[in-house]
C-alpha cells in the first residue's frame, strides 16, 4: 500500500478474540501517524487509512432502513440513494460536515483512502449486501482494502480469486506469557497459573503417549471404583518402628509376588531428608503424621500391583501374619485431581500381631511422576493453597475455576487486556 502503486486486496481470517480488531487499530494508528507527519515543500500523494466496524456500519444501516420505512415522505429511492456506496454512507453518517469528511471523501474519490473493513462475519443480516458490495464495487474500483472476519464467517470463494488471503495464528504460550507479565507486571500469582497450566497441558499429553500401547490396562485404571469407607480412629500407642519394620517387609514381598521391581519412594519432609535409610525415615514419619507412607513407582503393570493391593496382601513377618487392608481408595485415573498426576491413592489398615496402624501408598507411573516433579507442580499447589485457602473452602472447586478463566484467556488472547 505504499507510493502510488495498485493494490491486492487483503482477507485476513482468524478465530474470536485472536487480534483481529487490535491488529486494526495498531495499523490505522501507524498510517495516521505517517499521514500527519509528511514534512517538506514537494506534494507527495499519501494515503489515507479509514476503519469501519462492520457491526457498527450494519447499526447505522438498519436506522436508516427504519428512518426511511417510517417517514411519510421518504421512499425507497431515498434509502438505495445514500447506501449505494457503504463506504460514502460511513463516512457521511460517522462524520460531520467539515473537513474531515471532505478529506476522506476526496481520498475515496482519489483511490487513497485506505478502507479497512473489521468483522465481515459480524454484519449479521447485512453480511450478503456488505461482502457483495466488497466484491463487486470496491474491488473493481481499485480502493486499497483490507478485510477481516472469522474463517467461518465469509464465503470463501467470493474471495480466492481477487484477495491475498492471510490467516492470523494463535499465539504460542510463549507469547501468551510474555504477554501475561508485561500486562500484570510480573504478577506471581499468574505466573504460577501460567506454568501449572501447561505443566497440566503436558501431563495429559505425557499420560496419553505412555498408555497408548496399554488400552486394556488404562481401561481398567479408570473404570476402578474409588471406595468411601470411614477411616478408623489410629492407633495413638502404636510402636512405629516395628511397623516400620514390618510395612517395609510387607513391600518387597509384594515387589516380588508382582515380578517386577517398583521402586519404593517416600514422602520428602525436610526433617527426614538428612535420616539416613528407608527403615529410619519410614518410622520418623510415621511418629509425625500418625500413618506410614510410601509410594510404589512403576514402570508398568500398575494394575498389578494395584489388585495386590486390593485383594489384601499378606505375608509372614518373623513367624507371624501381617496384612495390608484397603479401607479406601482413590482413584486419580477415573477423576484427575488439581495437578493432572494420573496415580492412585490407597487408605491402609497394617494389621500385625493383633495391632493395627493406618497406611498410605500411593501407586505412580515412573514417567508420570517423573513429569510431575521436574514441573514442580507440587510448589505451584501450596502456592494456590496458601493464596486460596484463607479465603475459600472448597480449595480444588475454586482453582479449576481459576484454571478454567486462565485457560480461557490463553484461549482468547485479547481477553488479556480486559
Amino acid at each position: 500500500m505504499q507510493g502510488a502503486h495498485a493494490s491486492q486486496p487483503i482477507l485476513v481470517r482468524a478465530g474470536p478474540g485472536t487480534g483481529k480488531t487490535w491488529s486494526m487499530q495498531q495499523l490505522l494508528f501507524l498510517l495516521a501517524q505517517e499521514l500527519g507527519t509528511a514534512t517538506g515543500p514537494v506534494v507527495k500523494l499519501r494515503y489515507v487509512p479509514l476503519l469501519i466496524p462492520i457491526q457498527k456500519l450494519a447499526r447505522m444501516l438498519r436506522q436508516r432502513a427504519n428512518q426511511v420505512s417510517s417517514s411519510p415522505v421518504s421512499s425507497s429511492s431515498d434509502k438505495e440513494e445514500s447506501t449505494s456506496n457503504l463506504v460514502l454512507f460511513y463516512i457521511r453518517s460517522e462524520f460531520s460536515e467539515g473537513q474531515t469528511r471532505r478529506m476522506l471523501e476526496q481520498a475515496f474519490e482519489m483511490r487513497t483512502l485506505v478502507v479497512m473493513l473489521d468483522g465481515v462475519d459480524e454484519a449479521a443480516s447485512m453480511k450478503l449486501a456488505v461482502e457483495e458490495f466488497v466484491t463487486k464495487t470496491l474491488v473493481p474500483m481499485g480502493v486499497p482494502l483490507l478485510v477481516t472476519s472469522r474463517p467461518e464467517g465469509i464465503r470463501k470463494r467470493l474471495y480466492s480469486r481477487d484477495f491475498v488471503i492471510l490467516n492470523l495464528q494463535p499465539l504460542s504460550s510463549e507469547q501468551q506469557h510474555k504477554i501475561i507479565e508485561k500486562q500484570l507486571q510480573e504478577n506471581p500469582f499468574f505466573r504460577h497459573l501460567m506454568a501449572f497450566s501447561v505443566a497440566r497441558r503436558e501431563q495429559d499429553k505425557l499420560y496419553s503417549e505412555v498408555f497408548s500401547n496399554l488400552g486394556p490396562e488404562r481401561a481398567w485404571l479408570e473404570r476402578l471404583e474409588a471406595g468411601q469407607d470411614k477411616l478408623p480412629s489410629m492407633d495413638t500407642s502404636a510402636d512405629h518402628d516395628v511397623f516400620a519394620a514390618v510395612f517395609q517387609r510387607l513391600a518387597s514381598c509384594l515387589q516380588a509376588k508382582a515380578d517386577l521391581d517398583p521402586a519404593l519412594q517416600l514422602p520428602v519432609e525436610p526433617s527426614c531428608a538428612e535420616i539416613p535409610g528407608t527403615l529410619r525415615q519410614l518410622a520418623l514419619d510415621s511418629r509425625k503424621s500418625g500413618k506410614i507412607r510410601a509410594n510404589f513407582v512403576c514402570e508398568s503393570s500398575l494394575r498389578c500391583v494395584a489388585e495386590l493391593l486390593l485383594e489384601g496382601f499378606e505375608a509372614v513377618v518373623d513367624g507371624e501374619p501381617a496384612k495390608l487392608q484397603v479401607l479406601r481408595c482413590h482413584n486419580f485415573f477415573k477423576t484427575v485431581g488439581p495437578t493432572h498426576l494420573r496415580h492412585l491413592f490407597f487408605d491402609l489398615q497394617l494389621t500385625y500381631r493383633g495391632a493395627s496402624h493406618l497406611a498410605q501408598v500411593q501407586v505412580h507411573h515412573s514417567s508420570l511422576l517423573k513429569h510431575y516433579r521436574e514441573c514442580g507442580m507440587q510448589e505451584h499447589l501450596e502456592f494456590f493453597r496458601c493464596s486460596l485457602d484463607n479465603s475459600y473452602v472448597d480449595f480444588e472447586s475454586t482453582l479449576e475455576a481459576r484454571m478454567a478463566i486462565f485457560d480461557q484467556i490463553c484461549c482468547v488472547p485479547v481477553l488479556l487486556s480486559v
